[in-house]
């Protein structure tokens, strides 16, 4: 399991859900590297629902692809679950279909990006859905302490 970077203390966590280390790692890596973000990482639905009902991250960034509970799932759960219905979800999915990104966004998906999907894409993405976020809230939930 991977350990979010503690430093500096005001930045959004972000929970990383994807099946595939490479790429979850990948995204988690440059958040933190330019610092715009701390983050957790979960590689199955059971374990991001569990964190993301312990953590309340500020941001969640998921696959639909994963094994125990598979993205729509977990999003349609979060969407359910007091603690979790405000947190914004950006799910990054390699099926480019309408059907698929259709059922992302009913599921509860604020944003669907579709891989390959750099960096750079996810982080203007997870920038602008948590500036939202704090906006509406008025809250520092989702912040790393």
């Amino acid at each position: 399991m991977a350990r979010p970077h503690t430093r500096p203390l005001a930045l959004p966590l972000a929970l990383i859900v994807d099946h595939n280390d490479d790429t979850r790692n990948m995204y988690a890596e440059f958040l933190r590297y330019h610092e715009k973000c701390v983050t957790e990482e979960a590689a199955d639905g059971r374990d991001a629902l569990a964190k993301a009902i312990t953590l309340r991250p500020a941001v969640i960034v998921m696959e639909t692809r994963l094994p125990g509970m598979d993205g729509f799932e977990l999003c349609a759960t979060l969407r359910r679950e007091p603690l979790t219905r405000t947190i914004p979800i950006i799910v990054v999915t390699a099926d480019g279909s309408r059907a698929h990104h259709e059922r992302a966004r009913e599921s509860g998906a604020n944003v669907v990006l579709i891989k390959p999907c750099t960096p750079d894409e996810l982080l203007t993405e997870v920038l602008r859905v948590t500036d939202q976020w704090r906006e509406r809230s008025g809250e520092d939930v989702g912040a790393a302490t």
